[in-house]
């Protein structure tokens, strides 16, 4: 059960605390201005940020908007995009081997394009798992950070009130001695801030990203061939077989990879 955690404080704490749930994309102002509207966000926001201060002790700044998801996925569409170009190279043919040996185009593309699904699977597992902390000691979040430290410091006057929302273990807590200003202060105080971010160095990254290059380079040396008249067959039949098994061995190697979670909404 959740409860109104309320205390009295100066304007200047208020609006310093407030700035800094704001800075560290807590709180998000509705796009028209309303004061009781405004009054009700910074309040869910201030709720929000002590809930997670008191569960994890530090500061994450979380992926409110998700660039570096979105970027990481637009790289990845655009470097498998020549997958769509095989089904056309492939349609109807087969090719014999010098050894006598006959495969059909269209049996091969199928091995590749599954497992082409299963390490698309796997990114979208890695791209909200496999992050990155990076501690925010300059910026925005540290400079309203201080600042509110140094409000607390010399405004402790009792103007107004401010309240949070919280549930029984973070309200307990920041309830102690019944001086929830200390508390929060002093949580704030010993917490370091970070930024959260999808990695593309991870080698999962590195690693598909080196495959669906080669795998688009040699689709269009196979384009090439076509324009000009010659056998392409042999050249498609080995990239795809090759590209396929490196796919393979990423899946393999990392389907079972376990690392720290981004911290889930409750």
């Amino acid at each position: 059960m959740k409860t109104y955690l309320r205390f009295r404080c100066s304007e200047r704490f208020k609006s310093d605390l407030q700035n800094l749930v704001f800075a560290c994309g807590y709180t998000r102002l509705p796009e028209v201005v309303n004061e009781i509207e405004v009054v009700a966000k910074y309040r869910k926001g201030v709720s929000l940020f002590l809930t997670h201060l008191h569960r994890d002790r530090d500061i994450y700044i979380p992926l409110k908007d998700q660039k570096s998801v979105a970027a990481l996925k637009d790289t990845f569409n655009r470097n498998q995009s020549n997958i769509q170009q095989l089904f056309n190279l492939c349609e109807g043919l087969q090719y014999t081997s010098k050894q006598g040996k006959t495969v059909k185009l269209p049996n091969v593309l199928t091995m590749l394009l599954k497992h082409h699904v299963k390490v698309n699977l796997l990114s979208e597992k890695f791209t909200y798992v496999h992050v990155e902390y990076v501690e925010q000691t300059t910026g925005t979040e540290a400079v309203a950070k201080r600042k509110f430290l140094r409000s607390a410091q010399l405004y402790k006057e009792s103007e107004t009130r401010l309240s949070a929302l919280l549930d029984e273990e973070p309200y307990a807590f920041f309830k102690q001695d019944d001086d929830p200003f200390s508390q929060i202060v002093r949580a704030i105080e010993e917490a370091k801030i970070f930024k959260i971010g999808v990695s593309s160095k991870h080698p999962f990254f590195v690693e598909r990203k080196r495959i669906y290059d080669l795998l688009n380079r040699r689709v269009r040396d196979v384009n090439e061939l076509v324009k000009i008249g010659k056998d392409y067959k042999e050249l498609l039949v080995r990239t795809m077989l090759e590209a396929s098994k490196a796919l393979e061995l990423l899946h393999t190697k990392y389907r079972n990879n376990k690392t720290i979670r981004i911290r889930e909404e409750k």
